[in-house]
């Protein structure tokens, strides 16, 4: 059936009805069993099962597959013999413990998790934060804290500042606001003493001030001062001296607690990108001024943009959902499905079966967008009227 003769055999359909059914009907070699919804999860197993069947009996990723196939059993053997592997080198504790807990042997990955926190705590230095994550997976959130703590000290007080940002987000996340400040204040007062001192002595390199840079610096400084309750009279003198852009106003009048200051810039933001047909943008300046009217309207008009200009259909999902808009939604939820089955059949015919395999799963996993959106139904009930002939030449 070509698409001229299904348009004129369609009068009782709409013209939403068409599009979804053409795309599965035009070109595509629908049949039964490719509409049931395990159809793509099935022909994904089958690729997994292809891919297990090609690799050497010692390749690591064995495992995974088997885990992938539902072969529980096999698959807890190989990360058991995976992780003993790792345990017997000594320098790879954080990657035995992993593979003991896809083994779903806890006793053994705390074993290896507590190896990781005594190895790097033993090492100090910045290393310290590895043995914080280590004692995270431990629960031991006290010990961990300890670790984040002494490993930024460290960072904040070696040679460069390499490491201050992460530093400041390190004292941050255990609730040291103000310490957090702090380091980004020196950083930023680091960075025009290292830019001065290369100016005085000629050097051409390194001479040039980023004030983009040391503008966010203290504006993020500010925003941990605010959490710690108020920030430093002399910091605010030296932001009310330097041109900082909306943005970081609107975010430290945020942190200050001054909504209807931060709304007034956020609007501005928005119209301005909007304007500039920076639609995101916009609709993300829109939602910090918690305006989900204009919001939407500008993820519809991304919507459009990204559909007809960007014919990027994975994109203009994403904002036709941002929009609630459900119909053109569920239109690039098809064109993402038909393109990612033209890829997986590819890779299938070219005997990459791994990568056929994840591609499958991912429309596979479109499935329960469908059936959030009311889409598979339809595609059923269309299907059940293809097959009795509704739509056949008389």
């Amino acid at each position: 059936m070509n698409k001229e003769k299904f348009n004129n055999q369609n009068d009782n359909l709409d013209e939403k009805e068409k599009n979804i059914s053409q795309e599965y009907i035009i070109g595509a070699n629908v049949n039964s069993d490719a509409n049931d919804t395990s159809f793509y999860a099935n022909k994904s197993q089958e690729m997994w099962q292809k891919e297990l069947d090609n690799l050497d009996e010692n390749d690591s990723r064995r495992a995974n597959i088997h885990r992938k196939l539902g072969e529980d059993e096999k698959a807890n053997e190989l990360y058991s013999k995976k992780a003993d592997d790792f345990k017997k080198e000594g320098e790879t504790y954080s990657l035995a413990a992993e593979a003991y807990e896809e083994a779903c042997n806890e006793e053994a990955a705390k074993e290896m998790w507590l190896k990781q926190a005594e190895k790097y705590k033993a090492k100090g230095r910045k290393d310290q934060w590895t043995a914080a994550i280590a004692y995270e997976k431990l629960g031991d959130e006290e010990a961990a804290k300890e670790m984040w703590q002494k490993g930024a000290y460290w960072v904040i007080n070696s040679q460069g500042n390499l490491w201050w940002n992460r530093a400041a987000e390190v004292f941050d996340e255990i609730g040291q606001h103000r310490q957090a400040g702090d380091v980004l204040v020196a950083k930023a007062d680091d960075q025009i003493a290292r830019v001065k001192t290369r100016k005085s002595m000629g050097r051409s390199s390194g001479a040039e001030l980023d004030t983009d840079e040391i503008k966010e610096l203290l504006t993020k400084a500010t925003i941990y001062y605010e959490k710690a309750g108020g920030s430093p009279e002399n910091l605010i003198d030296r932001l009310d001296k330097m041109i900082i852009d909306l943005s970081q106003k609107a975010r430290i009048h945020d942190a200050k607690g001054e909504a209807s200051e931060a709304q007034d810039l956020w609007i501005r933001i928005a119209e301005t990108n909007a304007s500039e047909m920076h639609y995101d943008k916009a609709a993300d300046a829109y939602e910090k001024a918690d305006d989900e009217e204009k919001a939407k309207e500008m993820w519809k008009l991304e919507g459009i943009n990204q559909e007809e200009v960007n014919q990027d259909s994975v994109k203009a999902r994403l904002a036709y959902r941002k929009a609630g808009e459900t119909s053109k939604e569920e239109e690039m939820m098809i064109l993402v499905a038909k393109d990612l089955k033209k890829k997986a059949e590819e890779a299938e015919s070219n005997e990459n079966y791994e990568e056929a395999a994840k591609i499958y799963e991912e429309i596979d996993s479109l499935g329960d967008v469908d059936a959030e959106l009311g889409i598979k139904d339809k595609l059923k009930g269309l299907l059940e009227r293809i097959k009795k002939g509704e739509f056949n030449n008389k």
